[in-house]
């Protein structure tokens, strides 16, 4: 057996000796890696409608959301519903992802202010790490936006 545990003796060690992506702990090599932030990126908590290959069906898929959106937020505002905003509105799946009951959404709920669509919101993205898919980045339907990422130093 080797200084690994390995018992077969066969490991290469020349991968320790490669660039790592980063370093999170060793405060004397933070600079060592390829980049210098660990992020998540931008989680949407409503992938399914917020990504897609194609523009068009990207803004079909907002156009529903915001046309549900508006529309529940029109119905809350003719009721006489004392319950609370997040047990009145409908959950469809086919129509919206609500997200959390501190989400972003829910506050433009509370605020009775109206969904939007703004094309400017459509961004080239990559998705899981290595599939480019529109995203439509705005700022109400996106859970956490995560860092940006900066350019790797190579």
């Amino acid at each position: 057996m080797d200084d690994f545990g390995d018992w077969l003796e066969q490991r290469d060690t020349t991968f320790y000796s490669l660039l790592p992506m980063g370093i999170t702990k060793d405060k004397d090599k933070v600079n060592s890696g390829i980049f210098n932030i660990w992020s998540l990126g931008v989680n949407t908590s409503k992938d399914i409608w917020l990504y897609s290959f194609s523009k068009e069906d990207l803004l079909e898929n907002i156009e529903t959301f915001e046309d549900f959106f508006n529309s529940e937020l029109d119905r809350w505002e003719e009721s006489d519903e004392n319950s609370k905003i997040e047990e009145f509105v409908r959950q469809d799946p086919t129509k919206i992802k609500w997200g959390t009951k501190d989400s972003e959404i829910f506050k433009l709920l509370h605020k009775a202010e109206p969904l939007g669509i703004d094309s400017s919101c459509l961004r080239m993205s990559l998705y899981r790490p290595f599939t480019k898919k529109y995203l439509y980045f705005s700022e109400p339907l996106i859970h956490r936006p995560g860092q940006p990422f900066p350019l790797p130093r190579i």
